[in-house]
């Protein structure tokens, strides 16, 4: 009689040891794939940090994923919980901002094209808008960072990408730097990084100037129109933020608020 259920209890234990577990790779894969958007990021960044979600994991996940709000929102958390250095280094440039990284996101998404491939962002902080342009498509990104205490922060969170050429962060004083660095960039992003506006007018004028055809430039802080008008003789709009495209030599403008783009030539 005591047969029978030894037999059924042995049968249990073979079926319940040949069950598959599941490897920490498909623990992940499970929880990004079903992350909700009304997760508080707080929340969520907790979960993340439990199951050790690194910033390659999100990575590979945003290559696969077409949902800009769940992109927007996991590139977020991700890098929430990265290092940032506020202090002003040099009188001439501002210290460092936290400016709205879904902001970002969305004006990025907004007017990336398929054929931009490399983005270049003029005070790269502590990285986040380098990691979130791959996140976003882009195969390169490009920072330049004149804070020591700033390119070591994003260089140890980005390493694995650097290591493998996808991202590549210099020290350099973005007035001083070669303007040939331009010429290879599809998407120029800047926050008015320098507080005295002839100055940044010319930094502007610079990068413009040197800009390969087809290329974007973003400007989130475009407070110094009249001094750029005055430089390069063409009539800037007023604008908070502002996109501007070369075409054929000439040179476009949007608003980055503008859900539908509409290209206006600068005269």
């Amino acid at each position: 009689m005591l047969l029978k259920p030894l037999l059924y209890g042995a049968l249990a234990c073979l079926l319940l040891c040949c069950e598959k577990t599941e490897s920490p790779a498909e623990i992940k894969t499970k929880f990004l794939s079903n992350i909700s958007l009304k997760t508080p990021n707080q929340v969520l960044q907790k979960q993340m940090d439990s199951l050790k979600v690194s910033l390659l994991d999100i990575y590979n996940y945003c290559q696969k994923s077409q949902d800009s709000a769940y992109k927007n929102k996991v590139i977020t958390c991700i890098y929430g919980k990265v290092d940032n250095y506020l202090q002003e280094e040099k009188p001439e440039y501002e210290q460092g901002i936290l400016y709205d990284l879904n902001k970002f996101n969305a004006v990025l998404m907004n007017f990336k094209a398929p054929q931009h491939k490399t983005f270049l962002d003029v005070g790269s902080g502590n990285g986040e808008k380098l990691y979130a342009s791959l996140c976003w498509g882009f195969t390169k990104s490009v920072g330049l960072e004149y804070s020591k205490k700033l390119v070591q922060i994003s260089q140890n969170a980005l390493q694995e990408f650097i290591q493998q050429k996808q991202i590549d962060i210099i020290h350099a004083d973005a007035l001083k730097i070669q303007p040939e660095i331009y010429q290879e960039i599809d998407v120029v992003y800047l926050f008015s990084p320098i507080k005295d506006n002839k100055i940044m007018a010319q930094l502007t004028e610079k990068i413009l100037k040197n800009m390969k055809e087809g290329a974007l430039l973003l400007e989130m802080r475009f407070g110094y129109h009249k001094e750029l008008s005055k430089s390069m003789g063409l009539n800037f709009p007023k604008l908070t933020d502002i996109v501007l495209k070369k075409q054929q030599g000439k040179y476009y403008y949007a608003s980055a608020q503008s859900l539908k783009i509409n290209w206006t030539l600068l005269e």
